[in-house]
């Protein structure tokens, strides 16, 4: 699994990951285009409605229902945060093992430095820890709603 390279490509490394998890190898295009299918903004990265111009996953209407994301399996996830009053948004590829309630959530940013020292990484949490990452989610300054997923399958 891959770890993105500047602050902008958290939703073309999410999709990527989603691709190997799922067929065991990276797509046959360049993060590049990828991020060009994707329309990468330098100032807020991939916007959720773009993410759906990847021609490498097929993308479903996003799940919002944070009871709902919880039961998934696979699934991208956008969350959001707030750091010293400073809206933020990011992709994650996330898998969970259903028979001991962790989650593998991949390219994973580190926005508190809770887990670790690094700004992306790959990380595995509890059910208690991903719930807390569910549950704070601020709205950005145009009201959009956080958590939103869209199941892998």
């Amino acid at each position: 699994m891959i770890l993105q390279k500047n602050d902008i490509s958290c939703g073309p490394v999410s999709l990527m990951n989603a691709y190997f998890h799922k067929h065991n190898k990276y797509p046959k295009i360049t993060m590049t285009r990828l991020s060009v299918q994707c329309i990468i903004d330098q100032d807020y990265g991939t916007r959720r409605y773009n993410m759906k111009n990847n021609q490498i996953i097929k993308l479903n209407k996003p799940i919002y229902n944070k009871k709902i994301i919880s039961t998934l399996k696979n699934f991208i996830l956008l969350y959001s945060f707030d750091v010293n009053a400073e809206f933020g948004a990011h992709y994650v590829f996330v898998q969970k093992d259903k028979r001991c309630g962790i989650y593998n959530i991949y390219n994973f940013y580190h926005y508190n430095n809770e887990y670790s020292n690094k700004d992306y990484d790959h990380i595995t949490i509890g059910e208690k820890e991903f719930k807390k990452l569910l549950t704070n989610n601020p709205r950005d300054d145009e009201g959009l709603i956080y958590p939103l997923a869209w199941n892998i399958t």
